[in-house]
């Protein structure tokens, strides 16, 4: 078994880094995983965001901190009970082994709604996009 990056073309789908595809002969059936690769420019987009908030306020000790609470106000938790009763939460990951480009994109999403609506309500997600975007040029 083995990994191979692929990238869409017109002629359909070739590898995206070179590498020799294994032997496959007409007829064969191969089991296919189709899953996006993470954007390391959209990771550091979200880190450079979860940063600048950070900079700009005194409420949380550290970024992960933030992005704790960011993961909780997401639904990217869920609250479990120890056998006495008492509640504790679990955060998803979001590590590029945990979570594809097509689950980000939509966690990046909830988070721009949340942070407008909760951590600076004076703008709206398109306003932060822009921003992140000069901040990044």
């Amino acid at each position: 078994m083995s990994t191979h990056y692929m990238i869409k073309t017109l002629a359909g789908f070739e590898p995206a880094d070179g590498a020799e595809l294994p032997r496959i002969k007409v007829g064969d059936v191969v089991e296919v995983t189709i899953k996006r690769s993470r954007s390391a420019k959209h990771n550091a987009k979200y880190w450079k965001l979860i940063n600048r908030i950070f900079e700009n306020q005194t409420y949380f000790d550290t970024p992960d901190e933030l992005h704790q609470c960011v993961k909780h106000a997401t639904g990217y938790s869920k609250t479990k009970k120890r056998k006495n009763g008492t509640p504790y939460t679990v955060y998803k990951s979001t590590s590029f082994d945990k979570m594809d480009q097509t689950a980000f994109n939509e966690y990046y999403d909830r988070v721009l709604d949340f942070l407008c609506a909760e951590i600076i309500p004076n703008m709206k997600p398109g306003e932060v996009r822009r921003a992140l975007e000069d901040m990044l040029q």
